[in-house]
């Protein structure tokens, strides 16, 4: 299991090396609070890239814009979905809606639909929900896939592969943002309305089988069946059949497994994710956006010397901290080091 390095408070930091000669060792005393205190985005090196960076501004996305077509795609097992709602829908109705997060809601609204019935239409009203359960699973678990907010980074900013795949083959940058800072930094919408939401940090997990989300799709699912329901309800009667709807009647914990889930062949990104919380499925996602600016930026090995310039002055700029990385051919280790930019 992934644990999170101890946070170095950076009023501390400072403290501590201003008692170091300046030169060689204070640099790479700061760099090891930077690589301990932050995450890592990597960054191909293009015209947008660099931009957002210049605005200090650090974009959601969601697993439709992701790299892994594998990402936040649950297993479901579809008889098990279709004989679990058929099954207690037809023999246990009440015992059914004890199991739902809100009793109330699913007690009457399903009482509307099936109690009383004549046996064959109960028969036929149960028939032509679940007909449409294979067709409704798909579409929940694109809409899960499609329209939860996230900001994937990495716990390395010198791991080789990373570099090759996510910075332009060596010749981009990364940036070095604060895991604090992440959480707390303002949060905006395009058109400048301010998100307020709680933010959380969460580490993704490797695994050699996807979570399986048969029950979670089965919640999902009789939760928009309630909402449709209600709003019939509303229209007829100009009210609510309870006092207020259910606002997550899914589990949490399950929803986090499901996005924080990968194969695990892509462990070697070691993938800390960023997600809103409570975990939210917007269906209507707009653009959302991190204001604030890296703690350092790290330029790659093979960047050439008129951007490395550029990177220099937006360095200067957002004030933060420049490193440059190359490969150490005084070793026989594969590796990527970097050193402080004077």
């Amino acid at each position: 299991m992934n644990t999170e390095p101890d946070y170095i408070e950076y009023e501390t930091a400072e403290k501590a090396l201003l008692e170091i000669p300046d030169g060689p060792d204070r640099r790479k005393a700061r760099a090891a609070v930077h690589k301990n205190n932050c995450v890592v985005k990597y960054r191909a090196l293009d015209e947008r890239s660099k931009e957002t960076l210049r605005e200090g501004k650090l974009f959601f996305s969601s697993a439709l814009g992701y790299n892994d077509p594998y990402d936040t795609l649950m297993y479901i097992n579809y008889l098990g979905l279709n004989n679990s709602i058929g099954g207690n829908l037809w023999h246990s109705l009440p015992s059914y809606g004890e199991q739902q997060p809100d009793k109330t809601a699913f007690n009457y609204l399903y009482s509307e639909l099936y109690n009383g019935l004549p046996k064959e239409k109960k028969a036929q009203s149960i028939y032509n929900f679940l007909s449409h359960i294979r067709e409704d699973a798909k579409a929940a678990i694109e809409e899960l896939h499609d329209n939860v907010p996230g900001i994937c980074f990495a716990k390395d900013c010198l791991s080789p592969l990373m570099w090759a795949h996510y910075a332009d083959k060596h010749r981009g940058f990364a940036l070095l943002y604060d895991r604090k800072e992440l959480e707390t930094a303002a949060c905006f919408l395009e058109s400048g309305e301010q998100v307020l939401a709680h933010r959380k940090l969460y580490d993704v997990e490797y695994r050699t089988e996807r979570p399986d989300g048969t029950e979670f799709v089965e919640q999902y699912l009789l939760h928009q069946h309630l909402k449709e329901t209600n709003t019939r309800y509303r229209f007829l009667h100009g009210s609510n059949p309870v006092d207020s709807p259910v606002q997550h009647p899914y589990s949490q914990t399950k929803l986090r497994e499901i996005i924080l889930t990968k194969s695990e062949e892509w462990s070697y990104e070691q993938e800390p994710r960023l997600l809103f919380r409570p975990v939210t499925i917007e269906k209507e996602r707009k653009k959302q956006y991190l204001e604030i600016k890296p703690r350092a930026i790290v330029l790659g090995a093979k960047m050439d010397e008129e951007q490395k310039r550029e990177f220099t002055d937006i360095a200067k700029t957002l004030g933060s901290t420049l490193y440059e990385a190359w490969l150490d051919e005084q070793t026989r280790d594969y590796k990527v080091v970097f050193q402080e930019v004077r």
